[in-house]
Protein backbone atom coordinates (compact mmCIF):
# COMPACT_ATOMS: atom_id res chain seq x y z
CA UNK A 1 0.00 0.00 0.00
CA UNK A 2 1.84 3.92 -0.80
CA UNK A 3 1.10 6.35 1.97
CA UNK A 4 -1.32 8.24 0.47
CA UNK A 5 -3.68 5.42 0.53
CA UNK A 6 -2.74 4.70 4.25
CA UNK A 7 -3.49 8.56 5.13
CA UNK A 8 -6.80 8.50 3.38
CA UNK A 9 -8.24 5.49 5.33
CA UNK A 10 -6.98 7.14 8.52
CA UNK A 11 -8.36 10.16 7.51
CA UNK A 12 -11.72 8.83 6.57
CA UNK A 13 -12.36 6.49 9.30
CA UNK A 14 -11.07 8.54 11.84
CA UNK A 15 -14.60 9.38 13.10
CA UNK A 16 -15.42 6.16 13.87
CA UNK A 17 -12.49 4.88 15.72
CA UNK A 18 -12.53 7.74 18.04
CA UNK A 19 -15.48 9.09 20.10
CA UNK A 20 -16.42 12.08 21.97
CA UNK A 21 -17.53 11.99 25.60
CA UNK A 22 -20.98 13.28 24.09
CA UNK A 23 -21.50 10.17 22.28
CA UNK A 24 -20.18 7.95 24.67
CA UNK A 25 -23.44 5.48 26.24
CA UNK A 26 -24.12 6.13 29.51
CA UNK A 27 -23.55 3.79 31.61
CA UNK A 28 -27.11 2.97 33.71
CA UNK A 29 -27.00 1.40 37.13
CA UNK A 30 -28.36 -2.33 37.00
CA UNK A 31 -32.12 -2.14 38.13
CA UNK A 32 -33.00 -5.19 40.52
CA UNK A 33 -35.24 -7.25 38.31
CA UNK A 34 -38.47 -7.78 40.24
CA UNK A 35 -38.83 -11.91 40.52
CA UNK A 36 -42.07 -12.89 38.00
CA UNK A 37 -44.29 -15.79 38.70
CA UNK A 38 -43.84 -18.45 35.64
CA UNK A 39 -44.67 -22.18 34.93
CA UNK A 40 -41.46 -24.59 35.02
CA UNK A 41 -41.05 -27.91 33.94
CA UNK A 42 -37.93 -30.53 33.74
CA UNK A 43 -37.45 -32.38 30.53
CA UNK A 44 -38.09 -35.89 30.63
CA UNK A 45 -34.91 -38.24 31.11
CA UNK A 46 -36.67 -40.68 28.63
CA UNK A 47 -39.23 -40.07 25.95
CA UNK A 48 -40.54 -42.89 23.68
CA UNK A 49 -39.22 -42.39 20.24
CA UNK A 50 -40.25 -43.86 16.40
CA UNK A 51 -42.67 -45.70 15.07
CA UNK A 52 -45.17 -47.31 18.35
CA UNK A 53 -42.25 -45.47 20.64
CA UNK A 54 -40.33 -48.38 21.03
CA UNK A 55 -36.98 -46.55 20.86
CA UNK A 56 -36.12 -44.25 23.53
CA UNK A 57 -34.43 -41.30 23.30
CA UNK A 58 -32.59 -39.00 26.62
CA UNK A 59 -33.86 -35.71 26.96
CA UNK A 60 -34.43 -33.49 23.39
CA UNK A 61 -32.51 -31.99 20.91
CA UNK A 62 -31.90 -29.02 22.58
CA UNK A 63 -32.20 -29.56 26.39
CA UNK A 64 -30.47 -32.35 28.49
CA UNK A 65 -32.48 -34.68 30.24
CA UNK A 66 -33.77 -33.30 33.75
CA UNK A 67 -32.87 -29.65 32.53
CA UNK A 68 -35.65 -27.09 34.09
CA UNK A 69 -37.08 -24.92 31.29
CA UNK A 70 -39.43 -21.87 32.03
CA UNK A 71 -42.90 -22.43 30.53
CA UNK A 72 -43.95 -18.70 29.16
CA UNK A 73 -46.13 -19.25 26.34
CA UNK A 74 -48.78 -21.95 25.35
CA UNK A 75 -50.40 -22.72 22.03
CA UNK A 76 -54.04 -23.15 23.22
CA UNK A 77 -55.20 -23.80 19.31
CA UNK A 78 -53.97 -27.26 19.48
CA UNK A 79 -54.88 -28.17 23.31
CA UNK A 80 -51.54 -26.81 24.39
CA UNK A 81 -49.39 -29.78 22.73
CA UNK A 82 -46.79 -27.17 21.96
CA UNK A 83 -45.50 -24.89 24.30
CA UNK A 84 -42.83 -22.11 24.43
CA UNK A 85 -39.70 -22.03 26.98
CA UNK A 86 -36.14 -20.82 28.16
CA UNK A 87 -33.67 -22.96 29.53
CA UNK A 88 -30.11 -24.20 29.58
CA UNK A 89 -28.84 -25.56 25.98
CA UNK A 90 -27.65 -29.01 26.09
CA UNK A 91 -24.13 -28.51 24.71
CA UNK A 92 -23.55 -24.32 25.19
CA UNK A 93 -25.06 -23.69 28.58
CA UNK A 94 -26.99 -20.71 27.45
CA UNK A 95 -30.39 -19.55 27.76
CA UNK A 96 -31.96 -20.22 24.57
CA UNK A 97 -35.53 -20.16 23.88
CA UNK A 98 -37.05 -23.21 22.37
CA UNK A 99 -40.29 -24.54 21.51
CA UNK A 100 -41.19 -28.08 22.95
CA UNK A 101 -43.73 -30.81 22.87
CA UNK A 102 -45.61 -30.22 25.98
CA UNK A 103 -46.04 -34.38 26.53
CA UNK A 104 -41.74 -34.11 26.85
CA UNK A 105 -42.13 -31.94 30.12
CA UNK A 106 -42.82 -33.69 33.46
CA UNK A 107 -43.09 -32.24 36.85
CA UNK A 108 -45.17 -28.86 35.87
CA UNK A 109 -45.14 -26.60 39.01
CA UNK A 110 -45.21 -22.85 39.48
CA UNK A 111 -42.19 -21.25 40.46
CA UNK A 112 -40.86 -17.52 41.10
CA UNK A 113 -38.16 -16.41 38.43
CA UNK A 114 -35.13 -14.33 39.19
CA UNK A 115 -32.75 -14.69 36.59
CA UNK A 116 -32.69 -11.46 34.70
CA UNK A 117 -32.34 -13.05 31.14
CA UNK A 118 -35.66 -15.43 31.58
CA UNK A 119 -37.87 -12.47 33.29
CA UNK A 120 -37.00 -10.75 29.96
CA UNK A 121 -38.23 -12.87 27.78
CA UNK A 122 -41.31 -13.91 30.20
CA UNK A 123 -42.20 -10.20 29.91
CA UNK A 124 -41.52 -9.85 26.29
CA UNK A 125 -43.52 -12.59 24.87
CA UNK A 126 -45.34 -14.60 27.48
CA UNK A 127 -48.29 -15.01 28.83
CA UNK A 128 -47.33 -13.42 32.12
CA UNK A 129 -46.17 -9.76 31.20
CA UNK A 130 -50.01 -8.55 31.03
CA UNK A 131 -50.15 -10.22 35.10
CA UNK A 132 -48.55 -8.04 38.04
CA UNK A 133 -44.68 -8.79 38.65
CA UNK A 134 -44.72 -11.35 41.66
CA UNK A 135 -48.19 -10.75 42.56
CA UNK A 136 -51.13 -12.95 43.97
CA UNK A 137 -52.65 -13.12 40.59
CA UNK A 138 -50.03 -14.08 38.73
CA UNK A 139 -48.87 -16.98 41.10
CA UNK A 140 -53.02 -18.14 41.18
CA UNK A 141 -52.25 -18.32 37.05
CA UNK A 142 -49.33 -20.05 37.04
CA UNK A 143 -50.37 -23.19 39.28
CA UNK A 144 -54.12 -22.69 37.82
CA UNK A 145 -51.79 -23.95 34.32
CA UNK A 146 -49.48 -25.90 35.92
CA UNK A 147 -52.38 -27.99 37.47
CA UNK A 148 -54.33 -28.21 33.89
CA UNK A 149 -50.78 -29.82 32.54
CA UNK A 150 -50.67 -32.31 35.67
CA UNK A 151 -54.88 -33.25 35.67
CA UNK A 152 -54.48 -33.54 31.47
CA UNK A 153 -51.87 -36.58 32.41
CA UNK A 154 -48.18 -34.72 32.14
CA UNK A 155 -45.58 -37.24 33.46
CA UNK A 156 -43.82 -37.43 36.91
CA UNK A 157 -40.49 -37.84 37.70
CA UNK A 158 -37.69 -38.00 39.94
CA UNK A 159 -35.83 -34.59 40.29
CA UNK A 160 -32.08 -34.97 39.44
CA UNK A 161 -29.13 -34.04 40.98
CA UNK A 162 -26.42 -33.35 39.24
CA UNK A 163 -22.84 -35.19 40.19
CA UNK A 164 -19.39 -34.12 39.57
CA UNK A 165 -18.95 -36.75 37.37
CA UNK A 166 -22.22 -35.85 35.07
CA UNK A 167 -23.94 -38.80 36.18
CA UNK A 168 -26.97 -38.95 38.13
CA UNK A 169 -27.21 -42.17 40.99
CA UNK A 170 -29.88 -44.33 39.67
CA UNK A 171 -27.43 -43.89 36.00
CA UNK A 172 -24.24 -45.29 37.58
CA UNK A 173 -26.20 -48.65 38.03
CA UNK A 174 -27.96 -48.58 34.89
CA UNK A 175 -24.66 -48.32 32.87
CA UNK A 176 -22.85 -51.13 34.93
CA UNK A 177 -25.44 -53.58 33.71
CA UNK A 178 -26.02 -52.53 30.08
Amino acid sequence: MSMSLIDWLRRRFAGLLTRRAVDAPVASAPVAETPVWCVVANVLHERPYGPGGVEKRRGTRQFAPGAKVYVFSYFWGMAGETVTVVGRQRKTKRYITSIVQANHLANWRAELVYSPHVIRQILDYGEFAKLPRGGAESQAHAEEIAAMYRQSGAASQPYTTRVAGGVAPGDAEDRRKA
